[in-house]
């Protein structure tokens, strides 16, 4: 960027028009809004890329000129077709003694505009983008422009110079906001090169994405579906805050009024409930009081905090498949948008946050199901169940049934509660498979389950997955990185399923903005990163198979080892980054066959598939 004022650089503007306090006001690479920050935050001429972006011809208007020694002043529109209107306003100084008497001819002439005129003579030259900015309440540029003056407009201070480095030419360059500039949300993308492709728009996609885009890099987020949609898993750990927090969401958060969750409780098969575990007993901090969450909402809150960030989002755009160089590495994506218009783009590193259709790796066979978590979940909803009072209206209420069989009870708002039953598979589908069915059946094998359902009716569908706690064989590839269900799904019971797509989501970013930093795509860059979040993901899945062992009761190792209490919650609200649990889980193995930590997934491996 420019060491020049900003003042000075609005010169051009001031030849023809007065730039009333607070009207223009410098922002951020990063703060610019999509489809402003593409059109705008690059190194070559508007005229192209609005020519590319509205798919029209851009034709020159000149409103106003003055001559000033060998300065050369003017004021234009830039106008596309009827539907795209005028695109851009520009002041322009043009220094016409370093252009050749037939290129001024034409510029003197008005008829094209400059980009186009230097691009068709081959005149090799810099784009140099010194500044960009927002406009706000210019009455005369909106009129201009044809939009209102409520809305803001976004512009850059731009140089254009030759290889010896004389100045062509100081241009002012502001972009209206139109409803057709909408279109980026479904279209094929604008451009065709990103420092970063995120493959899905799920928490981790959207955290991952919003957090590079912040960082400066060009983040190109591709979603198969359009938000919002139903999801399953509405629990958030306590220490979701923690990213929630760097994504800058918590206030959005508080204004949408979740469900507030402040425990957890355990019920036995016939109803004698636990004392709840309260979060803030043990934890002094505002994570303590996290937050029920209907998914459709809150996915679609971070997605839109994800296209607030900068990042060019394009939703019912699936990717095909990605794409490699001949030494193998991931170089982009081919994707195809809602209209079955088939494209390319590419970008050093892409993330793949698909989710369990792991878009990058199934066809590798990287997904390997953990050994023994085999279990099936069957889940509704249900309106006006009972629930607790007070603070306790809100908690996760973990019910067992026989045969190490769960019922997850989530309050969530609307007086809705989000109801499951997770067991074997042969235990669940024993005498049928009708999910209706199973549930019914179920719900009496739980004393408090079946008096909380009492008053309550059934709404909406029934859904049953299965065979969902796996780990991709490695963690990333040259130009291949993987994040929240894409790399690993544990398990339904601790929650662990959001916080564990938001904290790979983190970091990711981390990751993959060092890498770029660094100039290195390789995916031994990301061992580190691999190693980091496995030991995450044991440190929860230790937990997960004490609880499914029949032999394993929490209140009896807590008995025996009350000084384990700390720790134990540590690991149940998210502190696992980091964190040496060995202690606790010595004491756990006492009462509990616990895994082998898994040697999958820490390491990078190479794509074999075209």
């Amino acid at each position: 960027m420019s060491t020049v004022s900003f003042e000075e650089l609005l010169s051009p503007l001031r030849r023809f028009r007065a730039v009333g306090r607070d009207t223009f006001e410098p922002v951020a690479t990063s703060a610019l809004p999509e489809p402003f920050r593409t059109l705008l935050v690059h190194e070559g001429d508007m005229t192209s890329r609005l020519e590319a972006f509205h798919q029209s011809e851009i034709h020159l208007e000149v409103l106003k000129l003055e001559r000033d020694g060998g300065a050369y002043f003017r004021e234009v529109l830039l106008r596309g077709s009827a539907n795209a209107g005028s695109v851009e306003y520009g002041a322009i100084e043009i220094f016409l003694e370093h252009f050749e008497p037939a290129l001024q001819r034409q510029i003197l002439d008005g008829r094209v505009p400059l980009g186009g005129l230097l691009n068709a003579s081959g005149l090799k030259y810099h784009s140099e983008p010194q500044a960009y900015f927002s406009v706000r309440h210019d009455t005369q540029l909106a009129q201009l422009l044809g939009v209102s003056t409520e809305l803001e407009m976004y512009g850059r201070c731009n140089i254009l110079r030759l290889e010896c480095g004389k100045v062509l030419a100081r241009i002012v360059e502001v972009l209206p906001v139109k409803h057709s500039m909408n279109k980026t949300a479904n279209s094929v993308p604008i451009k065709t090169q990103y420092d970063v492709i995120v493959i899905g728009g799920g928490p981790a996609g959207a955290t991952a994405s919003a957090l590079l885009s912040a960082k400066g890099r060009s983040v190109l987020l591709l979603e198969k579906e359009k938000f919002p949609r139903y999801h399953v898993g509405e629990s958030l750990m306590p220490f979701c805050w923690f990213t929630l927090s760097k994504l800058g969401v918590l206030e959005e958060m508080e204004r949408i009024a979740f469900t507030r969750k402040y425990s957890v409780q355990f019920v036995t098969p016939e109803g004698k409930k636990s004392q709840p575990f309260y979060f803030f007993q043990h934890l002094d901090h505002p994570a303590a009081n996290t937050w029920q969450v209907e998914r459709a909402d809150f996915d679609l809150m971070l997605l839109e905090n994800a296209k607030k960030a900068g990042v060019e989002v394009h939703e019912r755009t699936r990717v095909e498949r990605v794409l490699k160089n001949d030494a193998g590495t991931v170089v982009g994506v081919q994707a195809v948008d809602a209209e079955g218009n088939s494209f390319e783009a590419f970008a050093p590193i892409t993330i793949d946050c698909s989710g369990r259709e792991q878009v990058a790796t199934l066809k590798e066979g990287w997904r390997v199901r953990d050994p023994k978590l085999n279990k099936i979940a069957v889940w509704t909803l249900y309106k006006n169940a009972k629930r607790d009072e007070g603070i306790d209206e809100g908690n996760t209420t973990v019910a067992y049934v026989p045969q190490r069989g769960w019922f997850w009870y989530i309050p969530l708002r609307g007086n809705i509660v989000s109801v499951g039953i997770v067991a074997e598979r042969d235990y669940l589908f024993s005498g049928s498979k009708d999910p209706a069915e199973i549930m019914r059946r179920e719900v009496e094998n739980n004393a408090w389950i079946r008096e909380y359902l009492a008053p309550s009716e059934q709404t909406g569908e029934y859904w049953v997955t299965g065979e969902y706690s796996y780990r991709s064989r490695a963690c990333a590839s040259d130009g291949l990185l993987l994040a929240g269900d894409a790399f690993a799904f544990l398990d339904p019971v601790f929650s662990s399923g959001v916080f564990l797509a938001l904290k790979s989501g983190e970091m990711a970013a981390e990751a993959v903005d060092a890498a770029l930093s660094q100039g290195i795509v390789s995916g031994s860059f990301f061992e580190e990163y691999g190693e980091r979040l496995c030991e995450s993901i044991e440190n929860m899945r230790n937990l997960v198979y004490a609880f499914y062992d029949e032999n394993f009761s929490f209140a009896d190792m807590l008995r025996k080892y009350p000084e384990m209490r700390g720790k134990l919650t540590d690991c149940l609200i998210g502190d696992v980054d980091g964190k040496d649990y060995s202690e606790l889980f010595a004491r756990v193995a006492e009462f509990a066959s616990l895994p082998e930590p898994l040697k999958h997934g820490r390491a990078p491996a190479s794509l074999v598939t075209a």
